[in-house]
């Protein structure tokens, strides 16, 4: 009986002791959590979620697994906290940009539809929504565009990225040893911390060994990522704000990322000091620069962006940069924009949390044109994939560049060649009358006044052509059935391969039936044209230069007022006024015939001796257009 007591106190001493223990180590996993030290409060809060069953440590858990990009292990904890755990929408939302990296795009969409339902306004959970929907037709329609290559000098164990073309080679960012590393490790992460390489592509295209950057840079904080200026000799890059080798902190004790100048000087990196839109308060981050290098892009987190992390830019005005200005809502979003990258000055290139997305960050363009930025377009696979894919640069002509990304495990850099756009045009031809489609019709493609192609209808009335990029098309059709219609397509600006759907609807070509144009109007009892009648009488002439076979009949009509001899002399003169107009706008004598009805076909009451107003009177002045036959 005194065994049996002393094993009971045993337990409850043991019960209490892994009770009292647990509570400690949450207390220090929320330190480490609170100081974004993620990698050291995972160790932790893993420990407890799985002794105890605690629902913060769950919960936190898979928190830390997701912020470190370990998305299979963070989806699992999810999954577990879901059903365990009073979780919040916010947790929701994390759980499905998880699910989403992970390629389960339908299981996403539920958990986006339940934060929806707070916040049912949300611009970027319905972009993601959709983009759940149409992840196949959308992402992965062409695959073609680019060419990817892993490059060889990466390293399993270790991160590199943001890499940027330095004279004869490529610098980047990477955790990776080598002799000359200061003793520093992330916090964050529990990896090293990030340096400065530089790795030389020789004469023959091979790639020698990446060594780290020479001088002052390096240190025991985290360096990168950078922009170099034009003639290779300033760089701006990110770093730790920290002073005498300890983190500075600001209000909330966080220790905020800065951009700091550094110059190239008897073969080394010397730092010149930070840069002046850095802030204690905030971090600002990821820069790059335009050519002349007085216009400065970057990622900050300053409290009035439209939430997450934003783009700004900056001018430098003699030696001091302007206040920083947010670069707007059609690039930022209320998820992180990060790595920006200026090609030629007018268009960046940046990843995103938002828009439409893959999953984790995605590299998108926005184009800069007539004082605004365009909406982001998402380069889609296989420069994106469901993971995070960022640090994108290309070259000036827009074929050849790098990027990074983790969809193999470690973050890793890719080189890519760009193939050019394939633009296609799919053209629909109907019947306007009965709306059938039209087959057996010739489609012509020309550019400017050359016919470079010519295409028949399918059985469905399509017909599709290959365009090139940065060109004006123009496409024509029309027959002795169908009146001539035409449109312009101008391939400008088009970067990606896309296909362009185009209805024509023709109108039939009706024998010998008068199509009635009260908008080619006279003076009064004259045969001059009223101001204003141009345009009329310009598309009759379009008609009939598209139409080169037609053979027409132009007829005039009076109203009443008057003899109707004079009448009948004023319509003949009308009707040849139209066909002399014709004439001069090149169209054969030969395929016009004219005539003058005078007062005999009127189409109201308004005859000799009946009162009638102005309006009445005018719908018996009209021309009449008649097809009545081809040319041979």
């Amino acid at each position: 009986m005194k065994s049996r007591f002393f094993n009971i106190i045993a337990i409850c001493i043991t019960v209490i002791v892994a009770s009292g223990c647990a509570s400690m180590q949450m207390r220090t996993a929320d330190r480490f959590y609170e100081d974004l030290a993620y990698y050291n409060a995972l160790r932790n809060y893993e420990d407890v979620a799985i002794k105890t069953q605690n629902e913060k440590a769950i919960l936190r858990t898979a928190e830390c697994y997701g912020l470190l990009n370990y998305n299979k292990e963070a989806e699992q904890w999810y999954s577990l906290a879901m059903e365990k755990s009073k979780v919040l929408p916010r947790h929701h939302f994390a759980y499905a940009k998880v699910l989403m990296k992970n390629g389960n795009y339908e299981l996403a969409k539920k958990y986006l539809n339940k934060y929806l339902l707070i916040d049912r306004n949300n611009a970027s959970i319905k972009q993601l929504i959709s983009s759940c929907d149409s992840i196949e037709h959308f992402f992965y329609n062409d695959t073609t565009m680019y060419s990817i290559n892993l490059l060889e000098w990466n390293e399993l164990n270790s991160s590199s990225f943001s890499p940027r073309v330095h004279k004869s080679g490529v610098m980047f960012v990477s955790d990776r040893d080598h002799p000359q590393r200061a003793n520093g490790t992330s916090s964050f992460s529990g990896n090293n911390t990030y340096d400065i390489f530089f790795v030389k592509l020789t004469e023959f295209d091979n790639w020698l060994q990446p060594e780290p950057i020479i001088g002052e840079v390096n240190g025991i904080f985290n360096e990168g990522p950078f922009a170099i200026n034009a003639s290779g000799d300033t760089m701006y890059f990110t770093r730790n704000n920290y002073l005498n080798d300890k983190p500075e902190k600001n209000a909330d004790n966080l220790s905020t990322l800065k951009i700091y100048r550094a110059v190239f000087l008897n073969a080394e990196w010397i730092i010149d000091g930070e840069v002046s839109v850095s802030s204690n308060d905030y971090s600002v981050a990821h820069p790059t620069l335009s050519k002349n290098g007085k216009f400065l892009v970057f990622m900050s987190d300053m409290p009035w962006g439209y939430g997450g992390t934003d783009l700004y830019w900056s001018r430098k005005v003699e030696d001091k940069w302007t206040t920083p200005k947010n670069l707007g809502p059609n690039v930022n979003s209320s998820e992180n924009e990060v790595y920006p990258y200026l090609q030629n000055d007018s268009v960046i290139y940046f990843s995103s949390g938002a828009n439409h997305n893959m999953g984790g960050l995605d590299i998108f363009y926005s184009v800069y044109s007539g004082g605004s930025w365009s909406e982001p377009v998402n380069l889609g696979y296989p420069i994106n994939s469901s993971l995070d894919d960022f640090g994108f640069t290309i070259d000036e002509q827009g074929k050849t560049g790098f990027f990074n990304s983790n969809r193999n495990g470690a973050d890793m850099i890719y080189s890519f060649t760009k193939g050019l756009a394939k633009i296609k045009v799919n053209v629909t031809l109907s019947d306007s009358e009965t709306k059938g489609n039209l087959r057996n019709v010739a489609v012509n493609l020309f550019s400017g006044n050359v016919k470079l192609e010519t295409k028949y209808t399918s059985d469905n009335g399509q017909v599709e052509f290959v365009l090139q990029p940065n060109k004006k098309y123009k496409i024509t059709s029309g027959n002795n059935s169908f009146y001539y219609k035409e449109f312009d397509i101008n391939t400008a600006g088009i970067r990606e391969s896309n296909t362009k759907y185009y209805g024509m609807s023709l109108d039939q070509i009706l024998l010998s039936q008068s199509v009635v144009n009260y908008e080619i109007q006279f003076e009064e009892k004259a045969t001059s044209f009223k101001e204003g009648t141009d345009k009329a009488l310009q598309n009759l002439a379009d008609i009939m230069l598209f139409n080169t076979t037609l053979r027409v009949e132009i007829a005039a009509h009076t109203n009443s007022i008057g003899s109707s001899a004079s009448n009948k002399s004023l319509s003949s003169n009308r009707a040849n006024a139209v066909k002399n107009y014709l004439s001069s706008r090149g169209i054969s004598s030969s395929r016009v015939s004219t005539v003058g009805y005078g007062e005999s076909r009127l189409v109201n009451h308004c005859k000799d001796g009946m009162v009638c107003l102005d309006e009445e009177h005018a719908e018996n002045e009209r021309i009449e257009f008649k097809v009545v036959g081809f040319m041979p």
